[in-house]
């Protein structure tokens, strides 16, 4: 199981998730986490390469050296299946973790941020939870389906921004 929490345990996670999705090497990793944040997280080669060589050891993930062309080669890591169960596992454990976290923070926040009044940080809590709870539904769905369901969702959002964007008068 993931021993540490914070960054560094969200980093296993994140190799996991890349090494189940395809072969994937040190460079590719880091480069994917840092295109898929913006920046804001691009975790150093000091950081990656011991922990995927602590993962292999650990026979969580399995590494072939593949030649990339004039004379370079590099190690492309496989998740395994003790690897996947180690995911899965994590995944259920981050999901709890943002849950607690969000029904913790969010409500500070907007009473902070926004200067919500407690009837309205109880609206927001409500939209929360519920929202909190169809992602859980969602996610207890099969792969197929919960893709077609996040799309869709994702859909509806992003339809209901631009017209309250439209509506406030913010251009992209």
């Amino acid at each position: 199981m993931l021993g540490e929490c914070g960054i560094r345990g969200m980093l296993e996670l994140f190799i996991l998730g890349e090494c189940e999705r395809r072969p994937s090497s040190g460079k590719v990793i880091t480069n994917t986490a840092a295109r898929l944040t913006d920046g804001n997280w691009s975790p150093s080669a000091g950081s990656v390469y011991p922990l995927l060589q602590k993962m292999e050891k650990q026979g969580l993930i399995k590494g072939r050296l593949q030649a990339r062309g004039r004379g370079r080669r590099e190690i492309s890591y496989a998740v395994s299946s003790k690897g996947k169960k180690t995911l899965e596992e994590g995944k259920s454990h981050m999901e709890e973790g943002l849950n607690s976290l969000m029904s913790t923070v969010n409500p500070i926040f907007i009473r902070i941020a926004q200067g919500f009044d407690e009837q309205e940080v109880a609206e927001a809590r409500k939209f929360w939870r519920a929202m909190m709870e169809m992602r859980r539904s969602i996610l207890s769905q099969p792969k197929e389906k919960r893709r077609r369901m996040e799309l869709k969702m994702f859909d509806i959002a992003g339809r209901q921004i631009k017209l309250m964007r439209r509506e406030m008068g913010i251009k992209k």
